[in-house]
Formats: structure tokens, C-alpha cells, sequence
């Protein structure tokens, strides 16, 4: 069982969609923004991009993913590894199939509506060890400089989400659904409670990741929140609704069971 304060525990619900990866990489989201969102911003990429593929081809949106690390020594690095893992007789099949993720990498991103750009996420005043300024981004600058409307907002930054949660407040106008990993959450539910209150969006959706630690309190450190469009929510039972919801969740670690989430 996890334990997570009641802020969390999300007041009204909306149709949701589970989009990507049977396990880790996908998410839960509102179906209603698949139809009407311009663009799919996407921070966070690594070698899973099918949330993102999978969103593309039911919404026909646009998708630009923000991921510094996936470059060519990323993928040098990550040949070399599946290669000794066969070598090695460990998942011969997973590691076979993995050393073509590049040609599929290549494949998804060669198209206009498809694009990766090689960014840091951080806000662009803060000073970043071994990152220079242009390889640097932010959410102003992404928005600011686009006339991008509708748009839904996917974060996995392993812990610098914290860094532009004021921008993402900033431009909540502009997004029509949030999807946002929070690491390290049970260090900082102060500062997610004073997000989740100042963002006009609805919270609909938690599911823990299953990958987290677990504190002595039973708190885990990484959950994933979903938010959408108030327009499209509605008041709902809230103490019918358990979490995990059978159909829709997934546990991110495939070999371990979902536990139940029991907010106080």
C-alpha cells in the first residue's frame, strides 16, 4: 500500500485514455484533448518515444520532444551495451530488439511534424553544469516564440520539473492537459500542493511509479499526475474511485504489482 496526503486525491474526473507503452512510458490522459490540442510538447524522451507516436496518430498533432541526452553517444553507448548483454546471454530477445531502436528513432523523426530537439530543459537565467545557454530551453521560450495554442504539456525530467513549475503557471491559458512525473515527491509535497492550487487545470488522474523508493511513511518518491481542461470534467464520487484504476493503470515496472494508493 502507499500512502499519499488527500490533496492528491483528485475531486473531479473527465474520459480518460491510457496512450503509450503498456507499462512505463505511458500515461493516462483525457481523451478530449486528443482531438483538440495543436502541438504535443513532450520533455523528456530517452529511448521511449511511443507515448508520443501513439498520441500523434490518433490526435494528427504536431510532436516536439525536448531531450538533451539522446544523441549520438547516447546511442553508441546504449549499442555497445545491448551488444554485451547478448554476448552475455541476458534478454537475448529484449537486447536484439533494442539495437534497432535507433533505425526507429530515425525513422519517427525525419518528418516535420515529428521533431527532437537536443535541450536541456531549465530555465534559461539558471546556470547548468556542462550545459552551455544555446543548448538550454524553457517553457517561455518555447511558447513565446511560437503562436502555439491547445497545448498539451508531457513532462519527465527527473526532478528539474520543479524548476519551471512557475512558468508552467505562467502559460496555463495556453495548455489544454498536463501529464507530469514528479520525482522525488515526498521531499517536496509543499511545493506540489501550492502548484496543484495555483493551476487552473483539473487534476484527474495520479498513478505512483512503482520504480520509487518508499519512505518510512509509506510515501513513494515519483508520481505521475494527470490535468486536464475544466471544460471537460465533472464532479465525481470521490471515494469510489480507487487508485489504481483497473483497465487504465499499469504498473511502470512490469515484474511488480501496482499497490493500492490510500490517501489521508
Amino acid at each position: 500500500m502507499y500512502k499519499i496526503p488527500n490533496f492528491f486525491r483528485p475531486k473531479v474526473s473527465c474520459d480518460l485514455i491510457r496512450v503509450g507503452s503498456k507499462n512505463d512510458g505511458g500515461y493516462v490522459i483525457p481523451k478530449s484533448s486528443i482531438n483538440e490540442v495543436q502541438v504535443l510538447i513532450s520533455f523528456g524522451l530517452s529511448d521511449d518515444w511511443k507515448f508520443e507516436q501513439d498520441f500523434q496518430n490518433l490526435s494528427k498533432s504536431k510532436v516536439i520532444c525536448y531531450d538533451h541526452s539522446v544523441n549520438k553517444k547516447f546511442w553508441i553507448v546504449r549499442f555497445i551495451k545491448n551488444c554485451i548483454a547478448i554476448l552475455m546471454l541476458k534478454n537475448i530477445k529484449d537486447n536484439f530488439k533494442k539495437i534497432f531502436t535507433y533505425f526507429q528513432y530515425l525513422s519517427y523523426f525525419k518528418n516535420s511534424n515529428a521533431i527532437h530537439a537536443k535541450k536541456f530543459i531549465a530555465p534559461k537565467d539558471d546556470l547548468v553544469f556542462g550545459i552551455s545557454p544555446s543548448d538550454k530551453s524553457d517553457l517561455n521560450e518555447i511558447l513565446l516564440n511560437n503562436s502555439y495554442e491547445d497545448v498539451f504539456l508531457k513532462i519527465d525530467i527527473e526532478g528539474s520539473e520543479y524548476r519551471i513549475l512557475d512558468q508552467i503557471i505562467s502559460h496555463q491559458k495556453k495548455i489544454n492537459s498536463l501529464a507530469i512525473e514528479f520525482h522525488d515527491c515526498d521531499l517536496h509535497f509543499d511545493r506540489i500542493k501550492k502548484f496543484i492550487d495555483k493551476f487552473a487545470l483539473d487534476l484527474v488522474h495520479i498513478h505512483v511509479n512503482n520504480y520509487s523508493s518508499i519512505n518510512h511513511n509509506l510515501n513513494p518518491s515519483v508520481i505521475e499526475l494527470t490535468f486536464s481542461s475544466k471544460k471537460h470534467t465533472y464532479p465525481i464520487n470521490i471515494e469510489a474511485i480507487k487508485f489504481p484504476i483497473k483497465g487504465l493503470d499499469a504498473p511502470c515496472d512490469k515484474n511488480h504489482i501496482d499497490k493500492q494508493v490510500l490517501f489521508y
